[in-house]
């Protein structure tokens, strides 16, 4: 009886060292990883903030404070200018837009369907 209790005292001494190294290992990996992460996320960033810059055919257009592009119809400026002049007015909807994808939405040419 002793020495069976002897036996599982060792199994899980040993079990338990077995644990702690994998532990270990796994915080030593998770501390290589997250520099590389953290770089590859700033690239990411960059390129995204590269892309986000003015768009071909808008580079004279007001973007607001938050980023987000304004809408085409606007007036070059200062920003009272636009939105006192009524700039920013979607002509084909007489509705402002949030950002450019949804006026790009509103002012794309309807494809008929029937097209051969």
């Amino acid at each position: 009886m002793v020495e069976k209790a002897q036996r599982e005292a060792a199994k899980k001494a040993h079990l338990d060292r077995k644990v702690a190294a994998i532990r270990a290992e796994k915080q030593k990996l998770q501390r290589r990883i997250e520099p590389q992460a953290q770089a590859d996320a700033d690239r990411i960033a960059k390129a995204r903030a590269r892309a986000g810059a003015a768009l071909l055919g808008l580079a004279g257009t007001f973007v607001d404070a938050d980023l987000s592009l304004g809408t085409p119809d606007t007036v070059q400026g200062a920003p009272e200018e636009a939105e006192t002049s009524g700039a920013g007015i979607c002509s084909k909807c007489g509705d402002t837009h949030v950002d450019f994808r949804e006026w790009l939405r509103c002012n794309k040419p309807a494809v008929s369907a029937n097209t051969s």
